[in-house]
């Protein structure tokens, strides 16, 4: 499944709003959204990444490291932050819950 992105310099806020997408599975939500981040990095490869930390995002990590992995993508110019999730959740529960995103994942490329 592929959409088109109405961003483009200048798109008035009011057009980026987010569009919902319901997949079948995890496995093919997590190739859409490494679709989607491909296609952002192909646009701008010095693009800023901001993903979640825990494991809703494991499996676009593992379909981008297939792609980077496979020549498909170069993200040697991307840099990758993970968001911080951790907000309301006492120091000892967050210490308990080890986040995981691509920028862990992502030394492995």
């Amino acid at each position: 499944m592929k959409s088109e992105s109405s961003f483009s310099p200048g798109t008035p806020a009011a057009l980026l709003l987010p569009k919902t997408e319901i997949c079948p599975t995890d496995d093919a939500m997590g190739l859409r959204c490494a679709d989607m981040i491909r296609d952002c990095i192909v646009r701008k490869p010095d693009a800023l990444i901001c993903l979640p930390a825990g494991n809703t995002v494991i499996g676009t990590c593992q379909a981008l490291i297939r792609m980077v992995q496979s020549g498909e993508l170069d993200i040697s110019r991307v840099r990758f932050v993970s968001l911080d999730e951790w907000v309301g959740l006492s120091g000892d529960a967050a210490r308990k819950t080890a986040p995981i995103s691509c920028i862990s994942t992502s030394t492995v490329l």
